[in-house]
């Protein structure tokens, strides 16, 4: 079919009463993925759609629905998690989700080292839970806390007092913490809508690869910043960089 039939294809896939054999049928044919990809189930579907095409957008859905699904198994979302354990925006987009049981929890923690987004995220999720106690942030900061884990739990709103005064309490015996605030801080500017030419200029500077990476997918970056980053390599996020500064300067 040409473009065009698909892109009406692409407005019927999400219909309610489009029957499961067409969509499977589509699936197999690498037709109209994007939008196959962004249906919320079923989950056999949505696996199919991983299995075939690895398409981002399911394996979150499809992780989050067995985190969080009593019927499923431990074992069922830990082994699909540690096969996509490469997709941080997965870990990230669980960070904040209710596992159906502790284990599941777990699972999902034995993942994390490393992620420190993620860690952060999920500590956050942590403290700002009713259904969650001040133990269990500690236990948490026990064994993965760092100083950006700690940075970004003093920068989210904290209700509850006692989980507030621990994570102060924690982050005044690090000295890091204050250079990871700085650069927390810097991180955000980068990702900021009203980042302004000279300013991301100044970020640019830093040299850190992270922020540059963030600079690279924000059209308020200095255009010859853009241009360098285009052309970036030889450093760790080198190759990401460049593809998203070269997406942002079309």
């Amino acid at each position: 079919m040409a473009d065009g039939a698909d892109d009406l294809l692409d407005d019927l896939v999400v219909h309610p009463a489009m029957p499961l054999s067409v969509l499977v049928e589509l699936c197999d044919a690498g037709r109209c993925v994007c939008a196959l990809g962004h249906l919320p189930g079923p989950r056999d579907f949505l696996l199919r759609m991983v299995e075939r095409h690895g398409f981002e957008e399911s394996i979150l859905t499809v992780a989050l629905d067995l985190y969080q699904d009593p019927a499923v198994p431990t074992g069922e979302f830990a082994l699909f998690a540690r096969r996509h354990a490469s997709l941080e925006w997965m870990l990230r987009a669980l960070a904040p989700a209710r596992a159906s049981n502790p284990e599941k929890e777990e699972a999902y923690r034995g993942l994390l080292p490393g992620n420190e987004d993620a860690i952060g995220h999920h500590a956050i999720g942590l403290a700002r839970s009713d259904e969650r106690t001040v133990d269990d942030l500690a236990a948490l900061l026990d064994r993965l806390g760092s100083p950006t884990v700690l940075v970004m739990l003093l920068e989210a709103r904290i209700p509850d007092a006692a989980k507030r005064e621990l994570v102060e309490q924690r982050a005044a015996v690090v000295p890091e913490v204050a250079v990871a605030l700085e650069r927390h801080r810097k991180l955000l500017r980068a990702q900021s809508k009203d980042l302004g030419a000279p300013e991301s200029l100044e970020l640019f500077a830093t040299r850190d690869n992270e922020i540059l990476f963030e600079l690279a997918g924000n059209p308020r970056t200095a255009r010859e910043v853009l241009d360098e980053l285009a052309e970036r390599r030889g450093a760790e996020l080198a190759g990401k960089t460049r593809r998203r500064a070269r997406v942002t300067l079309i």
